[in-house]
């Protein structure tokens, strides 16, 4: 297992991991940010887990697999995950209540309780690359407002990935009415990345991936 420290709030990895393991700063409260050396390809199951303190991470693009509540519980405000990145585990940045935005750049199924209760996300954009999105992925992100989807992709996730996602409440919920919110018809939510005119800003940003079909 690799030798993981904290100092003065900084997660410090070895470089060369390849690696960051289960469980690694499971819990670490003093944690505020880290730094993830470009020889990482996989964060293992449960490695931040409740570091409240967390606000920001930054993926190299070594990184292929997030696993399993990985950010659970994190203080993350914003989070992009990059093209690299080829699977991520069930409810991976769970309960991260501060998180109000995420992109998703890979080719990618979209697990169950990926953004589960993160009753502060407003945004969503997907990469043209995304191929599912399981039914519990946004249960309870009752401050969504804005899903950006590439042009080229509108019908596929009109026709294909919407009904999958616009369960917002919980079954509980629903046999439970009365509740002081309602739930949300995800395809009002639906905005277009233009294609041409703006391209180059969102390749600047990432926030718009090179095209390719499913």
């Amino acid at each position: 297992m690799a030798k993981y420290e904290i100092k003065d709030g900084v997660g410090i990895i070895p470089e060369g991991t390849v690696q960051i393991d289960p469980y690694a700063f499971q819990k670490c409260a003093e944690l505020t940010s880290i730094t993830i050396p470009d020889t990482v390809t996989e964060i293992g199951e449960r490695a931040f887990e409740a570091c409240t303190g967390l606000t920001s991470i930054v993926f190299p693009k070594s990184v292929k697999t997030i696993g399993r509540r990985a950010f659970d519980g994190t203080g993350l405000i914003e989070v992009i995950i990059p093209k690299s990145v080829k699977k991520v585990d069930d409810m991976a940045f769970i309960d991260c209540h501060s998180l109000k935005s995420i992109s998703i750049m890979g080719s990618l199924k979209i697990p169950s309780g990926f953004c589960e209760d993160c009753e502060s996300l407003e945004t969503v954009t997907f990469g043209s690359g995304v191929k599912a999105i399981a039914d519990s992925a946004f249960n309870l992100c009752k401050s969504l407002n804005r899903i950006n989807i590439p042009e080229e992709k509108k019908d596929v996730f009109q026709q294909n990935f919407l009904w999958k996602v616009n369960r917002i409440k919980t079954d509980y919920d629903w046999a439970h009415p009365g509740r002081d919110w309602e739930p949300v018809e995800l395809k009002k939510l639906l905005k277009v990345i233009p294609a041409e005119k703006n391209r180059e800003q969102y390749d600047r940003t990432e926030i718009y991936p090179d095209r390719h079909r499913l």
